[in-house]
């Protein structure tokens, strides 16, 4: 069994299509599956199906279109053990294995095939590539419903498809290719998507190496001047590298340089992240299921839960862990969501200059900040720690373009709203498992593991297993089991950042 959304949304089982009803019936199909084994309330579906425009009898519709679509699958032959719709507490839940679903096979591969780690050369970065974008057949979802815009999430799978464009031409260049043949492909493309630099920067090194460099300078002009015009920005130091390339080396028999298979070396990023905190103890499965939400194509994770539950240590932790991978740089900004929440201008001015971009080259609009700050990362790959959100508003103009970017989020509120419009990840931390909480309590005290391990558990039953409070043992508990004491009898209950 197969499901397709990059393209008309069907489902096909031994190869044969399966008749699912109406239009509608197919989007419901395709949002439930875009959200495998994931659990989407009715109010969503009403809200993504219809907006503004929904009926007074949407909910029941929704009701309606769900029986439909199961028995329309039994009638098939597909089994639960395949693909089954769960009605799960105020929505439902599609449970089946997301290989099946074009999207999440497309997310796996780019996400292989589009990280330039050294781990794979470029013939085979540019196969795997072809391969994810040989699963699109028309537009996500076949389009939306008429006369409505697609939700976000919809419409992020084709800034997906036009990123894993700009990285399979980057593998292409890095190869074999014919120049010529993609300077026809990229041309449009560099014109259609002005926004999008790499398509400029990749046509430009086609041309070089089609022996067209009067050409490549040309382009660059013209993209020069639509980011003058349209975002009040320059070009990135990527391309403005290779245009100076242009313009100095042109051999004396009037050949162009060797420009197009080679990416310049940038100066190196600022590197903001704090130290990785001591004495992390635990959070094994919360890490393994980061892990596979970045390797499935996530680009933005939000760790929420409430104060003292360990949400930031946890996000240090996983970034310092993806360092490997060789980030152009890393940003940090603490958003300060628990006190006086820091405007987003504040933090998009700080970043900005943090990045090389000169005081006097910053708009004072928000968006137009905004998009400065998207333009200078692009095509770069960025990590990025937002500590302590306030909302999801405050956290949006801080996001990245489409890209290989990843943003980390911490927040003592559910973001909600960021995986509904940007499809993030959102993870809700819990406190510790007994086991590592009386952990963290010995390394804290110097304790063995044999040592008053029933005391030790009732501490940190006490301390509700919140990392922050059991990492500092309070003052009267001394190292010596014969000497431990509790100020006045007993620990107090902790209140979310102490013990």
């Amino acid at each position: 069994m197969e499901l397709h959304l990059l393209g008309p949304v069907e489902i096909r089982h031994h190869e044969r299509p399966v008749a699912v009803g109406r239009r509608l019936h197919r989007l419901l199909l395709g949002i439930l599956a875009l959200r495998a084994n994931t659990l989407v309330s009715t109010s969503e579906l009403v809200d993504l199906l219809w907006s503004a425009r929904a009926p007074r009898t949407a909910r029941a519709m929704v009701h309606s279109r769900v029986s439909e679509l199961r028995t329309a699958l039994t009638a098939a032959g597909i089994g639960d053990e395949q693909l089954t719709i769960l009605t799960d507490g105020s929505g439902y839940r599609m449970l089946l294995d997301p290989t099946t679903v074009d999207v999440h096979r497309f997310r796996l591969l780019v996400a292989r095939g589009g990280v330039a780690d050294g781990a794979l050369d470029w013939p085979q970065r540019r196969d795997l590539l072809r391969e994810a974008l040989a699963l699109w057949r028309g537009p996500a979802f076949g389009g939306w419903l008429p006369r409505q815009p697609p939700p976000p999430e919809v419409e992020s799978l084709e800034d997906a498809r036009l990123t894993a464009l700009e990285q399979l031409f980057e593998a292409e260049l890095n190869t074999d290719a014919d120049a010529g043949v993609l300077v026809e492909r990229l041309g449009p493309l560099a014109a259609q998507h002005p926004s999008r630099e790499r398509f400029t920067l990749s046509l430009m090194r086609a041309l070089a190496a089609s022996h067209r460099p009067g050409d490549a300078l040309r382009a660059y002009e013209q993209h020069r001047r639509w980011l003058a015009a349209e975002l009040g920005a320059d070009p990135s130091d990527e391309l403005r590298h290779l245009h100076l390339t242009l313009l100095r080396a042109v051999e004396p028999d009037g050949s162009p340089p060797d420009v197009a298979m080679s990416t310049p070396t940038l100066p190196p990023g600022p590197a903001e992240l704090p130290a990785e905190p001591g004495g992390f103890v635990g959070r094994r499965a919360e890490l393994t299921h980061l892990d596979a939400a970045v390797r499935t194509g996530s680009r933005i994770v939000a760790l929420v839960g409430p104060a003292g539950v360990g949400k930031t240590a946890l996000a240090l932790r996983f970034a310092h862990a993806r360092l490997h991978q060789r980030p152009a740089a890393h940003l940090y900004a603490d958003l300060r969501g628990t006190a006086e929440p820091v405007a987003p201008a504040t933090v998009l001015e700080r970043f900005l200059r943090a990045l090389g971009v000169p005081g006097d080259a910053i708009p004072a609009d928000l968006d137009e900040r905004a998009a400065r700050y998207r333009s200078e990362l692009a095509g770069q790959p960025v990590l990025i720690l937002l500590d302590n959100a306030d909302s999801s508003h405050q956290v949006r103009p801080l996001l990245p373009g489409a890209g290989s970017s990843l943003v980390l989020i911490t927040s003592r509120r559910r973001l909600d709203g960021l995986v509904a419009t940007h499809g993030a990840t959102q993870v809700v931390l819990a406190p510790l498992t007994e086991s590592d909480a009386q952990h963290l309590l010995r390394q804290g005290l110097a304790a063995s593991a044999a040592d008053e391990s029933a005391e030790l558990r009732r501490i940190a039953e006490l301390c509700d297993r919140l990392p922050l409070a059991l990492g500092s043992p309070p003052r009267g508990w001394a190292s010596s089991a014969a000497e431990r004491r509790w100020p006045g009898g007993s620990p107090p209950r902790a209140t979310g950042s102490a013990c």
